[in-house]
C-alpha cells in the first residue's frame, strides 16, 4: 500500500492546530523527532525506536514568516505513516519509530516505554500505508 493514499482522519477538520518549526519539508502523517542539529526544531524521525520522536505532522509543512513550520496532531487520534516491511501491524500493537524516515513500525519486544509513539487502531499486513493510531507520545 502507498503512504500517499488519501485517508480520512478520525477527528474533525478545521480545528486550531499547533505549529512547530521543522528543519526539512514534511508531509501529513510523518513521524517527527527533535532535531539534534537544530535545537527547538523537528525533523523526520530516522532511527528505529527513536526516543526523540515527539509528534505527528497533521498537514504538510509550509513557510510562515520566513520559517518552515508544520501543524502537529493535537488529539489522541491521528494518521501516521506506517511501515510493515519487517512485521505486520495488528490493532492494539504498540508502535515506535521505524528506520524508514517519518514512519512507525510495530514495537519489538523489550523496547523502552519512552520510545512508544502510539497504538495501532487498524491492521497493516505488509508495505507502507497511512494508519489510524492512538497517539501516546511520551
Amino acid at each position: 500500500q502507498d503512504t500517499k493514499t488519501a485517508r480520512e482522519p478520525l477527528v474533525e477538520r478545521g480545528a486550531p492546530r499547533t505549529l512547530l518549526p521543522v528543519s526539512e519539508p514534511v508531509e501529513a502523517g510523518d513521524l517527527l523527532a527533535l532535531d539534534p542539529l537544530r535545537p527547538g526544531g523537528l525533523a523526520k524521525s530516522r532511527a528505529a525506536g527513536d526516543p526523540l520522536a515527539v509528534a505527528i505532522a497533521a498537514a504538510p509543512s509550509e513557510e510562515l514568516a520566513g520559517a518552515l513550520t508544520v501543524p502537529v496532531c493535537d488529539t489522541i487520534y491521528g494518521l501516521v505513516k506506517a511501515d510493515a516491511s519487517a512485521a505486520a501491524i495488528r490493532p492494539g500493537d504498540l508502535l515506535v519509530a521505524s528506520a524508514l524516515p517519518g514512519h512507525v513500525m510495530r514495537a519489538p519486544e523489550g523496547v523502552p516505554s519512552t520510545a512508544i509513539v502510539g497504538k495501532a487502531l487498524e491492521p497493516l499486513e505488509a508495505g507502507q500505508a497511512l494508519l489510524h493510531v492512538l497517539v501516546t507520545l511520551r
